[in-house]
């Protein structure tokens, strides 16, 4: 499956390395999303909670709503975790 965006060998490591770090999608699996859901991700792993995306602005995402052509191409059945590989 994968892993967590942040690790740390305990809780003051792992909070220092989420203030210290960005969180981002590997190469390999960001290659294999569509843009829309690459968007949604990048907004839904904001370190600044101003940032990320809003509850009402997540349900209404191009993604979700599936005016990128691959709604939950990614998201349902076997697509993540083959994705996730």
């Amino acid at each position: 499956m994968g892993k967590p965006p942040y690790n740390g060998a305990n809780h003051i490591q792992l909070l220092r390395n989420i203030d210290a770090c960005e969180a981002r999608l590997p190469e390999h699996i960001a290659a294999r999303l569509s843009p829309a859901c690459r968007s949604l991700l990048g907004r839904l792993l904001q370190r600044n909670p101003v940032e990320r995306i809003t509850f009402e602005e997540f349900f209404a995402h191009p993604f979700l709503a599936g005016d990128d052509g691959h709604q939950g191409e990614w998201c349902t059945g076997q697509g993540i975790h083959a994705v996730l590989r």
